[in-house]
């Protein structure tokens, strides 16, 4: 009977210590599965979230050069116009300018504006 009962707390030890390292097993596991998910979820969100802050700056680099390009181009159009009005103005004057007396009549007029004459 002693080794029966030796047998039996032998081989009760063995199925306890089996189960222990069975359920430390599964919980290690389990605890690594959940780490490596959380890992994972944790990349992928970093990684979504750099691509979007990319998306956003290369769209608003994108943005502002062409506002700058049409706020140039807008600059040069207007200064063109400018330049070709005053210049149609200036060959207007000279075209229709008086031509001898009536134009030193003019002169001499503008010179005295102001004056008492």
């Amino acid at each position: 009977m002693f080794i029966l009962e030796e047998v039996v707390v032998v081989v009760v030890v063995v199925v306890v210590v089996v189960v222990v390292v069975v359920v430390v097993v599964v919980v290690v596991v389990v605890v690594v599965g959940f780490v490596v998910v959380v890992v994972v979820v944790v990349v992928v969100v970093v990684v979504v979230v750099v691509v979007v802050v990319v998306v956003v700056v290369v769209v608003v680099v994108v943005v502002v050069v062409v506002v700058v390009v049409a706020a140039v181009v807008l600059v040069v159009v207007v200064l063109v116009v400018a330049f070709f009005l005053v210049a149609e103005m200036v060959i207007a004057n000279v075209v229709t300018a008086p031509r001898g007396p009536e134009r030193s009549e003019n002169f001499s007029r503008i010179a005295n504006v102001g004056r008492n004459t």
